[in-house]
């Protein structure tokens, strides 16, 4: 699988920084004011002229051997200009930022500073060093290390009681196989087949781990726990959609694989305490093709991985990010689409709280046509219910309950287990979807209540899921 070509209009850094390297050599050859020296400001104007189209600056961070423009990496470009960096990277220089309505003067000398520099790391900052020569509008700097790896801290409010422990062992080797994902190392095919097995037969079938996943998180789960979350909700579905065992194994894969593209999406905006601003959104915006194009280099893996993560943000009805045009996304990237804003809306954002799975449900079934592929949010609907297995609800005559069982038939009268913050026998089974003589339902749930009130109240009795 290929992640699709940027076309003719996308940027590229290394136009900008071959530009700047030939500016340097000509100013190194021949007098100022020698016409290959204007011929050479002229190159690095037109390498600026397209990036000011779209940019009010280019800012160019070189990371590992390879240059980065806005976030995104550009290796094989990087690896066949390996010396336009070196010149830079000798003299310690990890950013270039040059701002629109550059001058023609500010862009010689700084290419003059590059040049009587040498090799030689000056001791005063380079922005300093620009700045004394009148140039404004162009920067450069040693990078600030900003750590943009999920495995290194917790987002606040992280889950405190204790996880079911074939949950919290997926959760912990997910840490360990895609920590190594974001630490820039190489998929482990092996060791990611091992954790898929262990989610399908150990997580997906114990209902005390599908609760918690089911269920309001009032913590912030961006981190392993989402992609151990979306992986075991698509298997979910993935059986009742009847797919065979190697299919599961494949959508497992992808969906615990599908948001590796973060690695390159700063904290500070993952974390944002309100709604993301326009700049924001188009870093954010560029994760799947980051995440395609990490799992497309990586060997083992299964062949609609990558395919997967490069289209999980695509609409059924053709919109989303990134733009290939009319293609339509693949039947596991629209499964993975479905449970992905399920799991995404019933966990806490810094800027507001979770939805409760009957509010999550219908915002699924608005989104259905358009966004969302219909028949598979009805299957989704139809598999966690409005109140999944391990919800805490109550009901219209005050009584108090866990889920232990659904109806595809009627998924808003579920089975409960009655605890003891309402009237009724503890421990006593209540099918909510009892009618009396004249046909009408005897209660309805009226609420779905924190998992607490539960683990306070009462401890059901195990029950089997019914997936």
């Amino acid at each position: 699988m290929s992640v699709p070509a940027r076309d003719s209009r996308t940027l590229t850094p290394l136009g900008i920084l071959r530009a700047l390297s030939g500016l340097r050599k000509s100013l190194a050859l021949y007098p100022s004011g020698h016409k290959v020296i204007e011929k050479s400001i002229d190159e690095l104007e037109r390498a600026l002229e397209e990036a000011f189209l779209e940019h009010d600056r280019v800012r160019i961070e070189l990371i590992d051997e390879t240059a980065h423009l806005e976030g995104y990496p550009f290796r094989a470009e990087s690896h066949a200009n390996a010396d336009a960096l070196l010149e830079l990277q000798r003299l310690e220089v990890e950013c270039l930022q040059i701002e629109r309505g550059v001058e023609r003067e500010e862009l010689a000398e700084t290419a003059g500073l590059l040049h009587r520099l040498g090799d030689r790391v000056p001791e005063d900052s380079m922005r300093d060093l620009l700045f004394a020569e009148g140039v404004k509008r162009v920067g450069m700097t040693r990078l600030v290390p900003v750590e943009t790896r999920f495995r290194s801290f917790e987002w606040p409010g992280a889950p405190e009681n204790i996880l079911e422990p074939a949950y919290a062992r997926a959760i912990d080797d997910a840490q360990g196989s895609i920590g190594s994902i974001f630490d820039g190392g190489t998929p482990d095919a092996l060791e990611l087949q091992r954790l898929v097995a262990w989610i399908g037969a150990q997580v997906v079938d114990s209902t005390s781990a599908l609760s918690q996943i089911l269920s309001v998180k009032r913590y912030e789960n961006h981190t392993y726990c989402h992609s151990v979350n979306v992986a075991s909700l698509a298997i979910l579905l993935g059986r009742r959609l009847g797919l065979d065992e190697a299919q599961l194994a494949g959508l497992a894969e992808a969906a615990l694989l599908h948001d590796v593209g973060k690695r390159q999406i700063p904290t500070e905006i993952l974390t944002k305490p309100a709604p993301l601003n326009r700049r924001e959104w188009r870093i954010v915006h560029r994760h799947p093709v980051i995440g395609a194009d990490i799992l497309a280099r990586a060997t083992g893996l299964e062949p609609l991985t990558p395919v997967v993560a490069l289209e999980h943000h695509r609409e059924f009805g053709g919109g989303g990010y990134p733009d290939l045009e009319d293609q339509e996304p693949h039947l596991l990237s629209q499964i993975v689409a479905v449970v992905d804003t399920y799991e995404a809306l019933t966990g806490a954002r810094p800027y507001r709280e979770p939805l409760v799975p009957e509010e999550a449900c219908l915002i699924l079934a608005r989104m259905a046509g358009e966004k969302l592929n219909p028949a598979l949010v009805r299957a989704f609907v139809s598999l966690v219910t409005f109140f999944p297995l391990g919800s805490v609800v109550r009901t219209s005559l005050g009584e108090v309950g866990v889920v232990v069982d659904t109806s595809e038939n009627d998924p808003l009268h579920p089975v409960i287990q009655l605890g003891a913050g309402g009237p009724g026998s503890p421990g006593t089974r209540i099918d909510t979807a009892a009618r009396d003589a004249g046909g009408e339902y005897v209660r309805h749930i009226v609420e779905t209540l924190p998992r607490s009130v539960a683990d306070r109240d009462a401890e059901p009795e195990p029950i089997a899921a019914s997936a």
